[in-house]
């Protein structure tokens, strides 16, 4: 499937899935009552549940490939699918050592977890 890509001038910007998810709206807004979410429906499933998408962003300009968030990462994480963001960049064209630079928008765990991946030592960057 093509990867969705945004041109401006001389930068692309691709968007990146790395796990599709899906959250009863209360699991993610406690104080947000039931009935308030009826206008939403069409961004539910049949259960009732958000269609939620964890994923990440590639930049490239001439000189830089800079992946905008991690995802959500390649390890068993309770509650939280397995990402795919080494498969989703290669996807883009883009090998994961080929990333110049990674930004964070912020540090929740669905945005940082391909920080490091498993190695026989241990976790590595």
């Amino acid at each position: 499937m093509p990867v969705p890509t945004l041109a401006i001038g001389r930068v692309t910007v691709a968007a990146l899935l790395d796990a599709p998810m899906r959250a009863r709206p209360a699991a993610l807004f406690r104080d947000v009552p039931e009935e308030a979410w009826e206008p939403f429906r069409d961004v539910m499933d049949a259960e009732g549940r958000l269609v939620l998408s964890i994923g990440s962003y590639l930049v490239r300009t001439p000189e830089r490939t800079v992946l905008v968030d991690t995802g959500i990462g390649g390890r068993e994480r309770r509650g939280f699918p397995m990402g795919a963001l080494p498969e989703s960049l290669r996807e883009a064209g883009v090998r994961p050592e080929e990333v110049d630079l990674v930004v964070h928008t912020h540090l929740h765990i669905d945005h940082t977890g391909w920080n490091t991946v498993e190695t026989e030592a241990g976790p590595a960057p």
